[in-house]
């Protein structure tokens, strides 16, 4: 059977950026939380990124909310970084939740980060630089 290989090495640029979120809040709080902080409208996409760990042979789902901003061409995706079985990016253990930008990235991203620590479901917020992100090709969907 055919092994088939993601190498990493082929992508240049990544483009999107990231936010570690600290809550204890679960996903649906924390969304409808942002959504009234960010004036969004993050959903459940009914999807899931779905990864198996080949060391433990377990799977580990992690469901993903998103919305697509029209105005400002910006697509956020918040995604749980914990499941029963692991990690979406094992390096990131002490952030709870992942908050993704893609395609306009032209974006101040300190006062994002600002607006989003005014959620009463967020105990902190930062960037997470994706040059540190060792597990990248767990975000590539």
């Amino acid at each position: 059977m055919a092994k088939f290989t993601l190498d990493t090495n082929d992508f240049e640029e990544v483009d999107f950026l990231l936010i570690g979120i600290s809550s204890h809040a679960k996903v649906y709080r924390l969304c409808w939380s942002l959504n009234q902080v960010l004036n969004l409208n993050l959903t459940n996409t009914n999807q899931s990124i779905e990864l198996i760990d080949p060391k433990k042979k377990l799977k580990n789902s992690f469901e993903v909310y998103d919305y697509a901003d029209e105005e400002s061409r910006i697509h956020f995706f918040v995604i749980p970084n914990k499941s029963p079985n692991g990690f979406l990016l094992p390096e990131f253990k002490h952030v709870d939740y992942i908050m993704l930008l893609k395609e306009n990235l032209i974006i101040n991203l300190d006062d994002l980060i600002a607006k989003v620590r005014l959620s009463d479901q967020v105990l902190t917020a930062f960037e997470i630089p994706v040059d540190d992100v060792k597990s990248i090709e767990n975000l590539l969907f």
